[in-house]
């Protein structure tokens, strides 16, 4: 009887057990939403190189000059911003829209889209352009005759980049806590071919540039920030990459909340009735005793007993 009870809470309830753990431990990065992308040559071509491409985040000429921190270019707020799209398909406008959609569920700003007008957001979607926006309120003064960011390569994960700039969001690996030791000559030869083919110096500039700390407020450098790119290993002095991220991560969301506060979120919805939340210490354990043979089954089901205090 022991058995058979021992290979009833091993066959029913490991996978159950184990993704509460999962859930209590480290929470899953959320889903980007399905985007029906336009079947066409230009977006398959902008989704090829989508994982390679490094985006301009556009400085003040006087940045450097000013020490200005880049939190200090946040929107007031509580502010309702102006979102204007130049051009793009249903599909291209769907990413920015559920970027926006994202960001206000944590930041105290709301976004209201026009089509006339003066708009304080406006969007383009020109691949040939690449990826780049204005920094925070740098937008102010972009004439109302040009765009302050375009979005020119497929998914949600690069409207989300460009639109915290937009926000006052520098790149990750600009931080003063970011310790990257660039193999500078192999990250010029890379990013001066295509799709990229940038100079010299706007490598230097949206690349290797570092903000002061006294010029940021930053939390713990982010491998895995939305604001980060993937670094391949070539690119650093010990040989080591940077995985980058695709979505918004905890520090991410911190940040943003941070610098926009008044949303209140609101805690996750508690666990199902009977479900039964374990340590990392005893789902270990769990699953190193479930790997035992038949014969010590009686053991196992022992020590499982004496885990969950049966």
């Amino acid at each position: 009887m022991k058995n058979v009870f021992f290979y009833l809470i091993m066959i029913t309830g490991i996978a159950g057990w184990l993704s509460v753990v999962q859930g209590c431990q480290e929470k899953a990065p959320p889903v980007a939403p399905p985007v029906v992308v336009q079947d066409t040559a230009e977006t398959t071509l902008a989704d090829s190189i989508s994982r390679n491409w490094f985006c301009a985040s556009i400085k003040a000429p006087d940045e450097a000059a000013r020490a200005i921190s880049v939190l200090g270019k946040a929107w007031p707020v509580g502010s309702v911003l102006k979102v204007k799209y130049v051009g793009g398909t249903t599909a291209q406008r769907s990413w920015p829209t559920q970027a926006l959609k994202d960001i206000s569920a944590i930041a105290n700003l709301k976004f209201e889209y026009v089509t006339t007008g003066s708009a304080d957001l406006r969007i383009s979607f020109d691949a040939s352009q690449g990826a780049y926006s204005h920094i925070g309120t740098d937008c102010k003064n972009v004439p109302q005759s040009a765009v302050t960011c375009n979005i020119g390569w497929t998914g949600l994960d690069v409207a989300t980049h460009e639109l915290l700039h937009a926000l006052s969001f520098g790149h990750e690996q600009s931080s003063p806590r970011s310790g990257i030791c660039w193999d500078k000559p192999v990250v010029y030869a890379a990013l001066a071919a295509p799709p990229n083919g940038w100079t010299k110096a706007m490598v230097d500039a949206n690349v290797f540039f570092q903000y002061a700390a006294n010029q940021v407020d930053a939390t713990e450098f982010d491998p895995i920030s939305v604001m980060e790119y993937q670094i391949p290993a070539s690119w650093t002095c010990n040989k080591v990459g940077i995985p980058g991220g695709k979505v918004m991560t905890e520090k991410d969301k911190f940040m943003l909340a941070k610098i926009y506060p008044g949303i209140t979120i609101p805690p996750p919805p508690p666990p199902p009735a009977g479900t039964v939340t374990i340590t990392t210490a005893q789902r270990d354990s769990l699953v190193k005793w479930s790997l035992q043979s038949k014969s010590s089954s009686g053991s196992a089901y022992d020590k499982t007993k004496a885990v969950f205090g049966l």
